[in-house]
C-alpha cells in the first residue's frame, strides 16, 4: 500500500539543466517503494530566453546563472514572446541624501534621477520614490514652482502650481511622492503621485508648521506611457522656481525609491 511520496531535486542524464522533481512512491512509509515518475518542471537556460529558446505559449525556462523564471505567453514554436515572471534576486532600492539647493535659479533643474536596471518592473511591478525637503519665499511676493517627471526620456507629467506660495520669513517643508507601475506589458505604464507644500513656522524642532496640516498641493496622475523596460530607464524629477532670487529656495534634502510587488 502506496502511504507517502518522496520528492527529490534531480539533474536530468540528457542535459544537467533541466529542473526536474523525480516522484517515488513509498510503501508503508519506507524509501525505495515502487516505480519513479520525473516530470519536467523548467528546462534551464544560461542567459535571456528571449530571442534564444524555441517554446510555445504556456512554456517556462528558468534561467540558472541569475536565478529567474520565463514564460512564454505568445507564439507557437518560435523564439520570441518570453516573459520575466520571476525574480527572486531582484531586489532593488535607491537612496539619495545629497542636498541640492535650488536658489536664485529658475530653470528647471533634475533634484532626483535613478536609473532602473533592465527587467526590474518585470510586467506588473511597482516603482515608489519619496522626495523631501524645504522651501523659502522671502522674496516680497507669492512665488511658485514648476514640476516635471520624466522616465526613459518621456515626460510623464508637468504642471505649476501658479504663484501660491506665500511671502514668509521661515523655510516649508515639502513632499512629493509618486508611484509607476507596468500595466501587465513591460512596455506600458500607469502612475502618479502626490505633491505637498507645507505651511511656514517655528516649530518646537526641525521646520515647518503643523498649524494647519492640510498644505498646499495635490494628486496627479501620469500620462499612460510606452517605455520598454526590458532596458535601464532612468527617472527623473525636476523643479523649477518661478523667480530667480538670492530670496527663493527649493532644497531637496532626501529621495529614496523602491520595487514593490
Amino acid at each position: 500500500m502506496v502511504s507517502t511520496r518522496e520528492i527529490t531535486d534531480i539533474a536530468d542524464g540528457a542535459s544537467a539543466n533541466r529542473l526536474i522533481l523525480r516522484i517515488t512512491p513509498l510503501v508503508d512509509g519506507e524509501s525505495g517503494g515502487g516505480a519513479t515518475r520525473d516530470i519536467l518542471v523548467a528546462e534551464g537556460i544560461i542567459g535571456s530566453p528571449e530571442g534564444r529558446a524555441i517554446g510555445s505559449v504556456g512554456d517556462v525556462r528558468y534561467r540558472r546563472d541569475i536565478a529567474q523564471i520565463w514564460q512564454k505567453l505568445t507564439g507557437q514554436r518560435t523564439r520570441t514572446g518570453w516573459v520575466l515572471i520571476a525574480d527572486p534576486e531582484a531586489e532593488f532600492f535607491d537612496s539619495d541624501p545629497n542636498e541640492i539647493d535650488l536658489v536664485n535659479d529658475a530653470t528647471l533643474t533634475s533634484i532626483y534621477q535613478v536609473t532602473i536596471p533592465a527587467n526590474t518592473l518585470g510586467t506588473n511591478r511597482v516603482l515608489e520614490a519619496n522626495i523631501k525637503g524645504d522651501a523659502l519665499n522671502a522674496s516680497g511676493g507669492a512665488t511658485g514652482v514648476t514640476l516635471r517627471i520624466t522616465f526613459g526620456g518621456v515626460t510623464l507629467y508637468e504642471d505649476s502650481t501658479g504663484n501660491n506660495i506665500a511671502l514668509a520669513g521661515d523655510r516649508r517643508a515639502f513632499n512629493l511622492r509618486l508611484c509607476l507601475a507596468n500595466r501587465d506589458d513591460a512596455a506600458l505604464q500607469i502612475g502618479g503621485g502626490r505633491f505637498t507644500i507645507g505651511f511656514p513656522g517655528a516649530p518646537t524642532t526641525g521646520f515647518g508648521k503643523l498649524g494647519n496640516i492640510s498644505g498646499d498641493g495635490g494628486d496627479f496622475g501620469f500620462v499612460q506611457s510606452t517605455v520598454d523596460t526590458t532596458a535601464d530607464r532612468v527617472l527623473d524629477v525636476l523643479i523649477a522656481n518661478s523667480v530667480a532670487a538670492a530670496t527663493v529656495s527649493f532644497r531637496k534634502k532626501l529621495a529614496y525609491s523602491k520595487i514593490v510587488g
